[in-house]
């Protein structure tokens, strides 16, 4: 087996998650307790049978609310919580209950209790089937455009990955891209209802289903023909496929890149393709001693290809196997060692890559590599494979790679007189232009240090030189640069959105005074239009009026939005984490501020140009000046309070004023204080007590109707829905209407109203306009002191109405 070693780098890209904070959430989930004080009530009553009774059907709303009403009269919420009720439902295949919420989950009728001490009382629900929802098969999912909505799919669960799983039926099998739901298990056949299709890797999935549930009977049992492949078959199997498949292959083991992650080659395999296996998951198959030459015959799911860059590879083809089965083989021996290098005469400075080829075909090592004359010419890494010349001697050196005892022929390497001079980064950046260079390629440059982190494991180095400039991303062991120095970088490019730098990890950055940059341009910005790729990496200056702040309380970035003195926009991102400069957290919008920092266009254009400039961002910025421009609030939006005939209004809520864009869950007690500040236009209005809060933010950071707004709660996030749980007392609400908007514009690549608001069971589709104006939505409920209003999906509103009906 000849196995190329390249050196690069992960490039590891962290998407921000918003997550969901539950607070208050109540016991007693099917669970005989003990009540603690039997003699507490004289009675105990649930006041909404009717509302409970009402036909019920799978899959329209999960959870209906009981109103639990006491003699004398009590916090009904904090006495379950206490212990002193308790709330249980005969038969769980149909409901549970968690507190106060009954949750669907089977069809059938079973009877909910509620006890305190010795007192008792009852109600029987019946849930109805599902409506019946139109299936496709697995090969039409696979043939629908990639944004197709609405697509729900009945099939087996076949294999449980770390991140999703397969499904299937006779027609073929797709992944669903969502962790696998509780209940669920491999051979259920379930229904993945709702779902959108995208692809990733080659690899058809489906996502953000609305419901995955498990059909009461197994109506579908695939059965997998593993197709047995070789490695010749494995590195062009997805020049004429798409999707997954099972299949057979015998492997060895390469090397294990991180825990649980592995590469694998396979006779007849060539030096470009290469196994991956991270995706294999405790729940379905028992992790292996895998050692480096352990040979496996293997069936799984073969699901997709890509890229694969870290530490010491970059092939060209990643082919994704999810295993399912494993059966050791007999090891095949290495039985000899070709050592070979990119270049075998180095200037003095200059790195080179080595590279080995084992045989036979099948066999895997990562072998040694040990000077064996010359030690004072190069010195060599066995991470990455490299070896580079020294300074002060000519010469040659030679060297060996060693596998147990198998050594290799030796390889000379010639060391000249010559320094490897570096280049300036304008001529990295021609080459780049002009074809000569491509990512991937090691480069040599000069420059100027014109940002610096704090300490040598965060972000990285901006090197400057002339009119250039380039990122040495993410800095690690390379202590001892700072601001101003003259340095040399060597590594390898990269293109990250449309911005060049040095690939993570795969650089080497030293103060060097021996060489003569020029002096880093420093630019103003003042008319966006006049930028564009050729200006990435630049030391920019600018100054404007802050017009929005947003920071990200787990990772501490910070981006402000700056409006320039001819009214164009630019975002300036900084992260305390790496940063000296002030906290841009503490800017207000109406300051005034000039910023230092680097240019770059976030393009996902090969060649770093961009089309449209207004995607420029100030990376890395540091604050030089500030100028208090008070707190300039946005004036909160007065919505008119609806007049109902019959009805009155008792508690009113406008959230028009909020300003804020935090990506952090409201909590029970932030909530309370929201829900008295909001209040409007009611005398004396009737203000709750707030119960459970879950998935509820002020503001919102993420695309939708209102990118980076405020004037609103958003409720629901991408993978939970919202709830608000509030208590009005002796206060009975009949009438609710609440001023909404849907997630998605019309004019945005979701061109359908897929979001619904859901007030004690009774569901309705949020409001949905192109021109994302809010509407009302009004909900007519079983008088209750009880209010639970919940998402399915993703919604913001703007206002909330509670209504009695009038004495």
């Amino acid at each position: 087996m000849s196995k190329k070693k390249i050196r690069s780098t992960l490039l590891v890209s962290s998407l921000l998650c918003f997550g969901a904070l539950t607070l208050g959430s109540l016991t007693s989930c099917d669970t005989d307790v003990i009540n603690k004080d039997e003699n507490k009530f004289e009675s105990i009553t649930i006041s909404n049978k009717e509302a409970l009774t009402a036909e019920w059907k799978l899959g329209t709303a999960t959870s209906r609310r009981m109103e639990i009403t006491t003699s004398p009269s009590s916090n009904v919420q904090s006495e379950i919580m206490d212990g002193n009720i308790t709330t249980t439902s005969s038969d769980t295949n149909v409901a549970t209950v968690n507190g106060v919420n009954i949750n669907a989950v089977g069809a059938g009728t079973t009877t909910i209790t509620v006890t305190a001490g010795t007192l008792t009382d009852s109600v029987t629900i019946t849930i109805l089937p599902r409506d019946e929802v139109k299936t496709i098969t697995v090969e039409e999912a696979l043939a629908l455009k990639s944004g197709t909505n609405n697509v729900t799919v009945r099939a087996e669960v076949i294999q449980i990955a770390s991140s999703g799983y397969f499904i299937a039926d006779s027609t073929g099998i797709i992944y669903v891209y969502e962790s696998i739901p509780s209940g669920i298990a491999l051979g259920d056949t379930i229904v993945v209802r709702d779902s959108t299709t995208s692809e990733y890797g080659g690899l058809t999935q489906l996502t953000d289903p609305k419901e995955v549930y498990k059909e009461e009977e197994d109506t579908i049992t695939v059965t997998l023909n593993f197709e047995e492949l070789t490695g010749e078959a494995l590195n062009t199997f997805y020049d004429d496929r798409k999707g997954a498949f099972p299949v057979k292959v015998t492997l060895t083991m390469l090397d294990e890149f991180e825990d649980g992650k592995f590469f694998w080659t396979a006779a007849g395999m060539n030096d470009t393709t290469v196994v991956y296996t991270g995706y294999i998951d405790e729940n379905t198959i028992i992790k292996q001693d895998f050692q480096v030459n352990d040979r496996y015959t293997m069936t799984g799911i073969l699901g997709g290809v890509g890229d694969h860059t870290d530490g010491r590879y970059n092939f060209t083809n990643r082919v994704n196997f999810y295993p399912m089965s494993f059966t050791k083989e007999e090891s095949i021996a290495v039985t000899g060692i070709t050592l070979t290098s990119s270049l075998t005469t180095l200037m003095q400075k200059q790195s080179a890559q080595l590279d080995f080829d084992v045989t036979p075909d099948g066999a895997a090592a990562l072998p040694t590599i040990e000077i064996t004359s010359g030690a004072d010419l190069i010195e060599v890494d066995n991470e990455k494979y490299e070896i580079t010349a020294k300074v002060g001697k000519a010469g040659t050196a030679t060297l060996v790679a060693k596998t147990g005892s198998i050594t290799s022929e030796p390889l000379t390497i010639t060391v000249t007189d010559e320094v490897y001079e570096p280049v300036t980064i304008e001529s990295v950046y021609t080459g780049i232009k002009n074809g000569t260079i491509k990512a991937g390629a090691k480069v040599f440059v000069k420059g100027i240090i014109t940002y610096a982190p704090k300490n040598s494991n965060t972000y990285g180095y901006y090197v400057g030189d002339g009119n250039y400039s380039i990122l040495a991303y993410y800095a690690s062991g390379n202590e001892g640069v700072a601001v101003g120095d003259t340095v040399t970088v060597n590594g390898t490019l990269t293109l990250y959105n449309g911005a060049l730098q040095f690939d993570r990890g795969a650089w080497t950055i030293q103060k060097d005074t021996s060489v003569s940059a020029t002096t880093p341009t420093e630019i103003t910005l003042e008319d966006m239009d006049t930028y564009d790729g050729d200006d990435a990496g630049k030391v920019v200056n600018a100054t404007g009026t802050v017009s929005e702040v947003y920071v990200d309380p787990e990772h501490g970035n910070c981006n402000v939005t700056m409006t320039l003195a001819n009214g164009d926009s630019v975002q300036v991102r900084n992260d305390s984490r790496y940063s000296d400069a002030a906290s841009f957290a503490e800017l207000k919008v109406g300051d005034k501020i000039t910023v230092r920092g680097a240019f770059g266009v976030y393009d996902r254009n090969a060649q770093g140009l961009t089309e449209d400039p207004s995607k420029g961002q100030i990376l890395n910025a540091q604050l030089v000046s500030k100028e208090e421009g008070g707190d300039t609030p946005v004036e909160p939006v007065e919505p008119t309070i609806p007049e109902i005939e019959g009805y009155t209004c008792v508690s009113a809520y406008n959230f028009g004023a909020l300003t804020g864009y935090s990506t952090d869950a409201l909590t029970t007690e932030t909530l309370s204080q929201l829900l008295t500040t909001a209040q409007f236009g009611v005398e004396n209005p009737s203000n709750p007590t707030v119960g459970n809060v879950s998935t509820v933010y002020n503001g919102n950071e993420n695309g939708g109707a209102f990118q980076k707004q405020g004037g609103f709660l958003k409720l629901g996030s991408s993978n939970n829905d919202a709830v608000i749980e509030l208590d009005f007392g002796s206060t009975q609400i009949s009438k609710v209407i609440i001023a909404n908007h849907d997630w998605y514009k019309k004019s945005s690549e979701y061109p359908t109203n897929s979001n619904s608001l859901v007030v004690n069971g009774n569901s309705q589709l949020a409001t949905y306009t192109e021109e994302g104006t809010f509407g009302n939505t009004t909900f007519d409920i079983t008088a209750s002191s009880s209010i639970t209003i919940n998402t399915d999906g993703r919604v913001f509103v703007q206002a909330i109405y509670f209504y009695t009906v009038a004495e």
